[in-house]
Protein backbone atom coordinates (compact mmCIF):
# COMPACT_ATOMS: atom_id res chain seq x y z
CA UNK A 1 0.00 0.00 0.00
CA UNK A 2 1.16 3.29 -1.00
CA UNK A 3 -0.16 5.27 2.12
CA UNK A 4 -2.95 7.08 -0.12
CA UNK A 5 -6.20 6.49 0.46
CA UNK A 6 -8.11 6.50 -2.77
CA UNK A 7 -11.34 8.49 -2.31
CA UNK A 8 -12.99 10.99 -3.20
CA UNK A 9 -13.97 13.51 -0.47
CA UNK A 10 -16.55 15.48 -2.80
CA UNK A 11 -18.85 12.17 -2.46
CA UNK A 12 -20.15 11.73 1.63
CA UNK A 13 -19.32 7.92 1.87
CA UNK A 14 -16.11 8.26 0.45
CA UNK A 15 -15.73 11.18 3.39
CA UNK A 16 -17.09 8.76 5.99
CA UNK A 17 -14.13 6.18 4.98
CA UNK A 18 -11.70 8.53 4.93
CA UNK A 19 -13.06 9.29 8.51
CA UNK A 20 -13.48 6.05 9.74
CA UNK A 21 -9.55 5.17 8.53
CA UNK A 22 -8.45 8.32 10.72
CA UNK A 23 -10.64 7.77 13.53
CA UNK A 24 -8.64 4.53 14.41
CA UNK A 25 -5.63 6.96 15.13
CA UNK A 26 -7.71 9.01 17.92
CA UNK A 27 -6.74 8.55 21.40
CA UNK A 28 -9.46 6.49 23.26
CA UNK A 29 -10.22 4.82 26.40
CA UNK A 30 -13.03 3.09 27.69
CA UNK A 31 -14.77 4.59 31.13
CA UNK A 32 -17.43 1.61 32.85
CA UNK A 33 -19.85 3.74 35.23
CA UNK A 34 -22.45 2.28 37.26
CA UNK A 35 -25.86 3.79 37.58
CA UNK A 36 -28.12 3.05 40.04
CA UNK A 37 -32.17 2.99 39.12
CA UNK A 38 -33.76 5.71 42.21
CA UNK A 39 -36.72 3.63 41.94
CA UNK A 40 -36.19 0.16 42.74
CA UNK A 41 -32.31 0.30 43.54
CA UNK A 42 -31.31 -1.69 39.93
CA UNK A 43 -27.76 -1.16 39.42
CA UNK A 44 -26.64 -0.61 35.60
CA UNK A 45 -23.22 -1.13 33.88
CA UNK A 46 -22.85 1.72 31.43
CA UNK A 47 -19.68 1.96 29.08
CA UNK A 48 -18.39 5.41 27.32
CA UNK A 49 -15.51 6.11 24.58
CA UNK A 50 -14.04 9.00 26.24
CA UNK A 51 -11.99 10.53 23.66
CA UNK A 52 -9.02 12.38 23.23
CA UNK A 53 -9.93 15.06 20.40
CA UNK A 54 -8.15 15.36 17.76
CA UNK A 55 -8.62 18.60 15.07
CA UNK A 56 -9.44 17.74 11.41
CA UNK A 57 -8.45 20.70 9.38
CA UNK A 58 -9.20 22.05 6.08
CA UNK A 59 -11.15 24.75 4.13
CA UNK A 60 -14.13 25.55 4.88
CA UNK A 61 -15.37 23.35 2.37
CA UNK A 62 -13.58 20.55 3.38
CA UNK A 63 -15.12 21.31 7.27
CA UNK A 64 -18.67 21.10 6.09
CA UNK A 65 -17.91 17.53 4.10
CA UNK A 66 -16.48 16.28 7.62
CA UNK A 67 -19.51 17.56 9.38
CA UNK A 68 -21.76 16.46 6.78
CA UNK A 69 -19.66 12.66 7.11
CA UNK A 70 -20.01 13.03 11.18
CA UNK A 71 -24.18 13.88 10.75
CA UNK A 72 -24.25 10.84 8.77
CA UNK A 73 -22.86 8.71 11.34
CA UNK A 74 -24.87 10.30 14.24
CA UNK A 75 -27.10 7.33 15.02
CA UNK A 76 -24.61 4.79 15.66
CA UNK A 77 -24.06 3.61 18.84
CA UNK A 78 -20.62 4.02 20.31
CA UNK A 79 -18.57 7.08 19.62
CA UNK A 80 -15.73 5.95 17.84
CA UNK A 81 -18.55 4.74 14.84
CA UNK A 82 -19.76 8.26 15.55
CA UNK A 83 -16.26 9.67 14.62
CA UNK A 84 -16.57 11.40 17.74
CA UNK A 85 -12.79 11.80 18.30
CA UNK A 86 -12.33 13.93 15.34
CA UNK A 87 -12.97 17.73 15.56
CA UNK A 88 -13.57 19.51 11.85
CA UNK A 89 -11.87 22.48 11.45
CA UNK A 90 -11.58 25.56 9.26
CA UNK A 91 -8.40 26.23 8.35
CA UNK A 92 -7.59 28.72 5.98
CA UNK A 93 -4.00 29.25 6.11
CA UNK A 94 -3.55 31.73 3.05
CA UNK A 95 -6.19 33.99 4.59
CA UNK A 96 -4.30 33.87 8.32
CA UNK A 97 -1.17 34.66 6.04
CA UNK A 98 -2.62 37.76 4.41
CA UNK A 99 -4.02 38.84 7.45
CA UNK A 100 -0.90 38.60 9.24
CA UNK A 101 0.64 40.75 6.44
CA UNK A 102 -1.71 43.20 6.53
CA UNK A 103 -1.39 43.49 10.39
CA UNK A 104 2.35 44.36 10.04
CA UNK A 105 2.22 46.72 7.40
CA UNK A 106 -0.13 48.31 9.11
CA UNK A 107 1.50 49.06 12.64
CA UNK A 108 4.80 49.81 10.66
CA UNK A 109 2.83 52.69 8.65
CA UNK A 110 1.68 53.99 11.83
CA UNK A 111 4.95 53.76 13.19
CA UNK A 112 6.58 55.31 10.20
CA UNK A 113 3.78 57.91 10.19
CA UNK A 114 2.48 56.94 6.86
CA UNK A 115 -0.70 57.30 5.87
CA UNK A 116 -0.04 55.52 2.20
CA UNK A 117 2.40 53.66 0.82
CA UNK A 118 3.24 56.35 -1.54
CA UNK A 119 3.80 58.82 1.51
CA UNK A 120 7.93 59.45 2.71
CA UNK A 121 8.16 58.69 6.44
CA UNK A 122 8.51 61.85 8.40
CA UNK A 123 12.11 63.37 9.53
CA UNK A 124 10.82 62.29 13.31
CA UNK A 125 10.47 58.37 12.82
CA UNK A 126 12.68 56.42 14.42
CA UNK A 127 15.11 55.30 11.45
CA UNK A 128 15.97 58.96 10.82
CA UNK A 129 19.50 60.03 11.02
CA UNK A 130 20.51 56.60 12.52
CA UNK A 131 20.24 54.95 9.07
CA UNK A 132 21.76 57.75 7.14
CA UNK A 133 24.76 57.71 9.01
CA UNK A 134 25.58 55.21 11.76
CA UNK A 135 27.52 51.94 11.68
CA UNK A 136 26.38 48.48 10.84
CA UNK A 137 25.71 48.08 14.72
CA UNK A 138 24.23 51.24 15.63
CA UNK A 139 21.84 50.53 12.29
CA UNK A 140 21.04 46.55 13.28
CA UNK A 141 20.57 48.43 17.07
CA UNK A 142 17.96 50.94 15.70
CA UNK A 143 16.00 48.63 14.01
CA UNK A 144 15.98 45.89 16.33
CA UNK A 145 14.44 48.47 18.74
CA UNK A 146 11.86 49.87 16.21
CA UNK A 147 10.90 46.06 15.55
CA UNK A 148 10.20 45.20 19.55
CA UNK A 149 8.50 48.46 19.54
CA UNK A 150 6.05 47.63 17.23
CA UNK A 151 5.60 43.45 18.60
CA UNK A 152 5.45 45.27 21.70
CA UNK A 153 2.70 47.57 20.65
CA UNK A 154 1.35 44.82 18.96
CA UNK A 155 1.16 42.10 21.61
CA UNK A 156 0.56 44.61 24.47
CA UNK A 157 -3.28 43.44 24.57
CA UNK A 158 -2.33 39.80 25.09
CA UNK A 159 -0.13 40.61 27.97
CA UNK A 160 -2.09 42.60 30.24
CA UNK A 161 -5.46 40.29 29.01
CA UNK A 162 -7.40 43.38 27.70
CA UNK A 163 -8.77 42.47 24.59
CA UNK A 164 -12.53 42.88 25.48
CA UNK A 165 -12.43 46.01 22.10
CA UNK A 166 -9.59 44.29 19.88
CA UNK A 167 -12.11 43.97 16.94
CA UNK A 168 -13.01 48.31 17.65
CA UNK A 169 -9.52 49.56 18.40
CA UNK A 170 -7.93 47.16 15.50
CA UNK A 171 -8.67 48.66 11.84
CA UNK A 172 -7.18 45.55 10.22
CA UNK A 173 -9.75 43.10 12.03
CA UNK A 174 -12.43 45.84 11.89
CA UNK A 175 -12.40 45.78 8.39
CA UNK A 176 -12.44 41.94 7.69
Amino acid sequence: SSGVLRKNKMKNEDMVAILSFLQQYVPVRLENVELVDPNDGQVFQLSADCFHYVLFGGDQLTAERDTGAKRSKDNENQGIDRLKGLVPETEDWHAKVCFLKAHILHRVMKKLGLNTLDETPSSDSTFGDIFLNSSDAKREDAFMNFVSDIVNEYTHGFETNQLQNVKEQDPVLAYA
